[in-house]
């Protein structure tokens, strides 16, 4: 069998005995040496990363796919959802050599285009209240009403705290934990534009949060409509990507990509 300049690594998190057995597999009949992934491998031309396809979740390989574009992924496991069945006996040695001298290298998808639509799809399904939107909107109203109420001394200081700033900011804790969640799915579907957009936007809106939380504490600090409004035109903003985003998903998307196919 022709040699290759490639590396060959197995991602080996919770699947060492597996690693052990594909070791000495691709030692004795294949010829080739595996080794476990390591960060510091990353600098070969080519790098072909076997990943046990229970571990395709795993986020630090999801952070690894995405950021390294020298990684051409093969998922192996029991059945034929796999690249590799390594429960084809028959044809596994053929098939892993045909991975191996493949010489474009042609990259496999960690996940399908259908997968990860589906994955964001799931993500923005309404569930009441709990939807991703609707949590964006509870915010909203929690955090420019309770602070527009106490401002027209509509209500005091204590009924401002528990009867808005906690729920909202709870709201928005659990929007971010959403988002930060999904963050990977939207960048291996290419949109990592859009979701860094919406992130840095999260991040002023933070800035916002903050100073409700010390409105109470600090009476120094300064909220008053324009800023009221303000923030909540980015809760706006964040809004409309995501809409967006969830509408190009439904109606689908030309030209999205992953990692497997954007090369």
């Amino acid at each position: 069998m022709k040699s290759f300049e490639s590396k060959y690594l197995f991602f080996a998190v919770s699947s060492t005995t597996l690693f052990s057995s594909l070791q000495r597999y691709f030692r004795y009949l294949l010829n080739q040496k595996l080794n476990p992934f390591s960060a510091t491998e990353s600098d070969a031309s080519h790098n072909v990363l076997f990943v046990y396809q229970e571990e395709k979740e795993n986020p630090e390989l999801l952070n690894i796919i995405v950021n390294d574009s020298n990684i051409n992924v093969v998922v192996i496991g029991y059945d034929s959802n796999s690249t590799i069945n390594i429960v084809d006996l028959a044809n596994l040695k053929n098939n892993f050599e045909s991975e191996l001298s493949n010489a474009d290298f042609k990259s496999h998808q960690l996940f399908t285009e259908e997968e990860l639509r589906e994955k964001l799809k799931n993500f923005f399904q309404s569930h009441g209240e709990y939807s991703l939107l609707e949590k964006l909107n509870w915010v909203k109203y929690y955090l420019s009403n309770g602070p527009r109420l106490l401002l027209q001394n509509e209500i005091n200081t204590s009924e401002y705290e528990t009867k808005f700033y906690k729920l909202g900011k709870q709201y928005w804790a659990s929007f971010i934990r959403q988002v930060n969640q999904r963050k990977i799915y939207f960048q291996l579907l290419e949109l990592k534009d859009e979701i860094d957009e919406v992130i840095g936007l999260k991040n002023q809106f933070d800035h916002f949060v903050i100073s409700l939380d010390n409105w109470s504490l600090h009476p120094e600090v300064k909220i008053n409509e324009p800023l009221i409004q303000k923030n909540v035109d980015l809760l706006k903003k964040i809004e409309q990507i995501l809409i967006k985003i969830k509408k190009d998903l439904d109606i689908g998307v030309p030209g999205l990509q992953n990692p497997g196919s954007r090369r």
